[in-house]
């Protein structure tokens, strides 16, 4: 059984530990009903190799689901995917002190309460009022994330960059050598977030590709924005290279068919995290994830 080998090469359990495994395996794959199975600890417990050893429990030779093991069956390939899907994440470590950073802004009241007691001006109550009020156009903005790309430096402790022509934030080292770029795609969806790199390149390609070579790293940032409290919900973080390949392809694709066009169609790669998530898995590439 692939499942025992497995268990007897990595060195970690004894004869009787190996054992007690297989049977709680095998005890699984006669559990009645099925919805038992979803509650069950020992399930719930069990690795990649263990799911794969009770699904050929429960399968004949042509890996179908014998009689009354369909749901079982459906259910076990779901939990499979899913290990595989979360492979290679990791958490992303931010600096959390700094998420309500512009939560500020839903303090007028507050401070305008403190401003007439300490004897400010209707023109200075005015002029704060203003700032408030501008404040929470830019911060609910779907056009403007410019802020949010300045929080999010903030919390992966980046330097911020205001040229738009290039990377958005990047690492230095002690010396002032830059070792990470970061490329910020902040989202209005807070729980799946996703984005566009527009008008995009060959030399904005290469560019990417090239930062191996100059031993940099590149990385691009997911983000969900709750524009309520001003803040993120969830940051993913992904290497930059793993689009290299499908960015040109895309690119090639685009340039053919604009070939017969008069109008042009404007280049734009969109970026997802399911996608993301596939070309690491594919690379066999670490990604990272912080979640609220």
């Amino acid at each position: 059984m692939e499942y025992e080998k497995i268990l007897r090469e990595s060195g970690k359990y004894t004869e009787i530990e190996i054992q007690r495994r297989l049977d709680e395996i095998k005890y699984l794959s006669e559990l009645k009903p099925f919805s038992k199975l979803k509650v069950n600890d020992k399930y719930m417990s069990l690795d990649e190799g263990g799911l794969n050893c009770l699904r050929g429990m429960i399968t004949d030779d042509d890996g179908k689901a014998l009689e009354g093991k369909n749901g079982v069956l459906k259910e076990i390939k779901n939990k499979i995917k899913a290990i595989i899907e979360k492979k290679h994440q990791k958490i992303l470590e931010i600096d959390e002190s700094k998420l309500d950073k512009f939560k500020c802004v839903k303090k007028y009241e507050i401070f305008r309460q403190i401003s007439i007691k300490g004897g400010a001006s209707k023109k200075e109550l005015e002029e704060l009022e203003e700032v408030f009020n501008l404040s929470n156009i830019f911060l609910k903005s779907k056009q403007c994330n410019e802020p949010y790309e300045i929080l999010l430096s903030e919390l992966l402790g980046l330097m911020n960059l205001d040229d738009k022509h290039g990377f958005d934030a990047i690492l230095k080292d002690e010396d002032g050598k830059t070792l990470e770029n970061y490329e910020y795609k902040p989202s209005s969806n807070k729980n799946n977030p996703s984005g566009t790199i527009n008008d995009d390149s060959i030399e904005k390609i290469e560019k990417c590709e090239n930062l191996k070579d100059e031993n940099m790293k590149g990385w691009l940032i997911l983000a969900g924005i709750d524009k309520d409290s001003f803040t993120f919900d969830t940051i993913y973080k992904f290497p930059l290279e793993i689009y290299n390949e499908d960015r040109r392809k895309y690119f090639d694709n685009l340039k053919l068919k604009n070939s017969n066009k008069k109008k042009q169609t404007r280049s734009t790669y969109g970026i997802n995290i399911k996608k993301s998530i596939e070309f690491c898995n594919g690379l066999n590439l670490d990604y990272y994830v912080w979640k609220r």
